[in-house]
């Protein structure tokens, strides 16, 4: 079994036992027979975003360690309640939702109890289908849900990946319920948040609908009819609109959701396909970087962004340079990661660009995250595969993109040999691994644009974005709020 499968389906089992810690019986399982009363208080498929579904084979709380912090955790009468759960998942893999919801004759005393059992406790140890598993427990600040909310943060790690998971337990009523999050890395607090709110509201007999942030994963798929044609994107978040521009060959679907929804937390974030993929038009004529540009820059003015910072990776970063010259009204502050020059670019081999877009997706993760960067990879598979299926870039459009790509390295885009004229705070970032994009091009590129910000990622690859997402966001977000690195 491959450390991602390991992952998947240990991560099913982890979310159930954790929604089950709680009321320290086995939940039951998704599906199964529950009072009516009880059942309809407990979120339905239809009240989540899109691209979730019902997991109706998670399994079944095992090997749970209730011998120290949780041992007698039931209700105050001494009898279990009555309970029920039921898991959903997004797209093929993570993140995971678990909601319990229980009931019994003093629902107060209950959610007291539990609280004060999981308080007590700094680790739990459980076996997650035939994985030992050991998390470490905290608390965590979360905006209260229902009459009574308290949250913590569940650590561990299975098959070599971080994991967390997010329980909230709230009270309303006569129920008391919890919803667990597990993701890889650390889940959004808005998005748990968001479910814990429509999931309290559920119980307390009230209409809900999905909640309408929540993943990028999740946001639907639109098209902007603009000047330039139409452009397929998804938006997500609401603050200062940040736009990002994808690279080569790839589409909206190559953002690792771990990095965007971080940002999302303080930006309007729009993501779009480029020319001649999904929902977008290709554009009239020779595709052209420049020609790039102008299509971003129309779906910028079509949907009314005001200034958008703009952040562009590796031949992002060059329609983002591009838009920067020829649109510099529209750009409040610039993003470069993995940037080339417009001209004097250090050119990846053959071999390696054939690589990336080839039918082998080891090779294809080589070029991305370098040896040293141990399971990045396969957590960026697993966290991608939360975007509903989609159709990759045509071959002609990458073969298109391959000859833009190469007039932008030869000099041959009037906006690649203005690149001294930007004059929007510009951060330039990449790892000091990348195979295809030699640190000198960044080098070169911070050296172009006046007042510039060069950071480097030891030991990252061309994809340092996703190698820690949410360390990476966490720069950028400083960044983009006006703050220098210390």
């Amino acid at each position: 079994m491959t450390d991602r499968a390991t992952l998947v389906r240990a991560a099913a089992a982890v979310a159930v036992v954790l929604a089950g810690a709680t009321f320290a019986t086995p939940p039951a399982a998704s599906g199964s027979t529950s009072p009516p009363a009880l059942a309809a208080r407990v979120l339905d498929i239809s009240e989540l975003p899109p691209n979730w579904h019902v997991d109706h084979s998670a399994p079944t709380a095992r090997g749970l360690d209730t011998s120290t912090c949780l041992a007698g955790l039931t209700s105050p009468a001494g009898r279990a309640p009555r309970h029920t759960t039921v898991t959903f998942v997004q797209g093929a893999s993570l993140p995971e939702l678990t909601e319990s919801l229980a009931t019994g004759a003093q629902p107060s005393a209950l959610y007291a109890t539990a609280v004060g059992a999981l308080d007590r406790c700094r680790s739990l140890t459980f076996d997650a289908g035939t994985t030992a598993v050991r998390a470490t427990i905290r608390g965590l600040g979360l905006a209260r849900v229902g009459s009574a909310s308290t949250a913590y943060r569940m650590t561990m790690r299975i098959a070599g990946f971080p994991l967390s998971g997010d329980l909230v337990l709230f009270r309303v009523r006569s129920f008391v319920g919890e919803i667990v999050y597990l993701d890889v890395g650390s889940p959004v607090a808005a998005t748990v948040t968001a479910f814990a709110r429509e999931a309290a509201s559920k119980a307390a007999g009230a209409a809900v609908s999905p909640p309408a942030i929540v993943s990028i994963a999740s946001a639907p798929v639109r098209t902007a009819h603009t000047a330039s044609g139409a452009v397929g994107y998804r938006e997500i978040g609401t603050g200062p609109p940040l736009v990002m521009v994808m690279g080569f060959a790839g589409t909206m679907e190559t953002w690792d959701p771990r990095f965007v929804d971080v940002l999302a937390e303080h930006h309007e974030v729009v993501v779009f396909d480029n020319a001649g993929i999904g929902r977008t038009a290709a554009v009239r004529g020779r595709l052209s970087v420049d020609a790039m540009a102008e299509q971003t820059s129309a779906l910028v003015r079509t949907l009314g962004l005001h200034r958008p910072a703009v952040l562009g990776w590796s031949m992002g970063s060059m329609i983002a340079q591009a838009l920067a010259v020829l649109h510099r009204a529209q750009v409040s502050r610039l993003v470069l990661c993995a940037a080339y020059p417009g001209t004097r670019t250090v050119e990846p081999s053959q071999q390696a660009i054939a690589a990336l877009t080839g039918s082998n997706a080891a090779q294809a993760l080589a070029d991305l995250f370098p040896p040293g960067s141990g399971t990045a990879g396969t957590q960026y598979e697993v966290s991608i595969g939360s975007y509903p299926k989609s159709r990759p870039a045509p071959a002609a459009v990458i073969r298109a993109q391959r000859s833009a790509v190469l007039g932008w390295w030869h000099g041959t885009d009037r906006a690649g040999r203005r690149t001294p004229s930007i004059t929007a705070p510009t951060l330039v970032a990449d790892g000091s691994q990348d195979r295809l994009d030699a640190a000198a091009n960044d080098r070169r590129v911070a050296s172009l644009i006046p007042g510039s910000q060069l950071h480097i990622y030891r030991g990252a690859g061309h994809a340092f974005l996703f190698e820690d997402a949410t360390t990476v966001a966490a720069d950028v977000e400083s960044f983009l709020a006006g703050r220098r690195r210390s």
